[in-house]
């Protein structure tokens, strides 16, 4: 697997974990971000990661979407150890089904 898959599958696999759903749209708080990143072995500069944010949350509502939420970790996810760390992990990898997948 390419580290980009790799990558792929575990930001992937983060959101589902660490979403909430709410009138029918799956979303992950902006306060959760420091301790998704810090769960992937990887430390960010949290006054960036809020202006970047601030960025995408054309709403205000302090919640990344799907898009939003692949976008920051884009910018933030950028230690290739913090990806192979769970190369291979059952549980970061795992196929996790949701309600919502089938929207």
């Amino acid at each position: 697997m390419t580290e980009a898959y790799e990558k792929g599958n575990l930001t992937r696999n983060a959101f589902r974990r660490n979403s909430s759903v709410d009138q029918g749209k799956q979303f992950v708080s902006r306060t959760m971000m420091p301790s998704i990143f810090n769960s992937m072995g990887q430390k960010v500069d949290e006054n960036e990661l809020n202006k970047f944010i601030d960025a995408l949350d054309h709403d205000h509502s302090g919640n990344l979407n799907f898009d939003s939420y692949m976008r920051v970790c884009d910018k933030f996810l950028k230690n290739p150890a913090a990806i192979s760390k769970f190369k291979g992990d059952e549980f970061a990898f795992k196929n996790v089904i949701n309600l919502t997948d089938f929207d």
